[in-house]
């Protein structure tokens, strides 16, 4: 993100005043890093219902390779099933 950069580049100030923010802002932070997986993808599978850490795995492959991910996978789901309406 470009708030925590010390040195922000020209092109990431054009893409803001294009309004063309990059791939780390729209969607969030980088959680599994082996499959390239972020935060709002993850969020969004928990969302339709992809409420277990196997099954996040199964959908968006996060969790099964080093595995070093997967307890902030589960983090992700209690806090993105708290903040939905039941």
């Amino acid at each position: 993100m470009l708030l925590g950069k010390d040195v922000v580049c020209a092109s990431d100030i054009r893409d803001l005043l294009r309004n063309c923010p990059a791939e780390e802002f729209t969607q969030g932070k980088l959680i599994c890093s082996c499959f390239s997986v972020r935060e709002k993808t993850i969020s969004d599978a928990i969302s339709r219902g992809c409420n277990t850490v196997d099954n996040l795995g199964k959908q968006l492959k996060c969790g099964t390779n080093c595995g070093s991910c997967k307890s902030e996978l589960s983090t992700l789901i209690k806090v993105t099933q708290i903040a939905e309406p039941t």
